[in-house]
């Protein structure tokens, strides 16, 4: 059985360390087949998703005591903890870093006609911009059962590190699509038999906690500051909203789908008996 090949890097120009360089200040994987993760526990579930791990930056304290096991054969590019910091370009405390390689998902169809995956359940984003609000709602989407989120063209990368880290490493799992017109995807829901439901701070729509959820939801959330764009909250089949205080003006989106994808996921434990 063949061991992790560990290889010492004291060069900090070295070309195999180029992908790790300046990451708070770039997205610079965004437009390549390679990601990065960091931190014990996102690098543990890369190597646990169906991403490829090309391999592993780390230093030799870490080394010494590893959180987890790194599988053989693996390649772990090894340095100091002080020129892990000086390449990344900001102070590095988590001790490990990953490379993976892209793959696409499958299609819509393919996830609905899976009969392993529950896909009762998706979300609809079509103008989400916020990394961390997009990360928040992939999180509590993988731990409630969604099937898949659908983003508009100008969605964050659901691959990128800062997304990746708030997510908890949910968007290594979840299937996020991006589509250049996310309504095409509504109308591949619609034929399944999925109804919608927009999410609206209206005063007219019905309230929550009085809604019963249909067999097949696709959950319309909007953009923070404008909420839901008219051509979107035209297609919904239901129209709900979360009561606040008198004077409130609305919740995060991520806040909001959680509230509202709870209440389904109770809906649906009720149902079932």
């Amino acid at each position: 059985m063949s061991n992790p090949s560990i290889i010492p890097i004291d060069d900090i120009e070295d070309p195999r360390l180029d992908i790790y360089r300046s990451l708070k200040s770039t997205n610079s994987t965004r437009d390549l087949n390679l990601f990065v993760v960091e931190g014990s526990l996102l690098v543990e579930r890369l190597l646990e998703s169906r991403y490829e791990t090309e391999f592993i930056l780390t230093h030799s304290d870490w080394l010494k005591e590893p959180k987890f096991h790194i599988p053989d054969e693996m390649t772990i590019y090894c340095t100091s903890r002080q020129m892990m910091t000086q390449l990344v370009g900001f102070s590095f405390h988590q001790g490990i870093m990953a490379c993976g390689r892209r793959r696409n998902w499958p299609a819509l169809g393919e996830l609905l006609s899976d009969q392993a995956r529950d896909s009762k359940t998706m979300i609809i984003c079509p103008a989400i911009d916020n990394p961390e609000n997009l990360g928040s709602i992939a999180r509590t989407a993988e731990a409630l059962g969604v099937g898949a989120i659908i983003v508009g063209q100008e969605s964050p990368d659901p691959l990128s590190r800062r997304l990746t880290r708030v997510s908890m490493g949910a968007t290594l799992k979840l299937p996020i699509l991006k589509y250049s017109n996310v309504h095409d995807a509504l109308d591949e829901l619609k034929q399944a038999g999925f109804d919608f439901v927009a999410t609206l701070a209206q005063s007219d729509c019905e309230e929550l906690f009085a809604f019963r959820r249909p067999d097949k939801i696709g959950l319309l959330l909007g953009r923070e500051r404008e909420g839901l764009s008219p051509d979107f909250a035209e297609r919904a089949d239901h129209r709900v909203t979360i009561s606040m205080i008198p004077g409130a003006d609305s919740l995060n989106v991520s806040v909001a789908a959680g509230i509202f994808l709870y209440h389904l996921s109770l809906c649906k434990m009720i149902d079932s008996g």
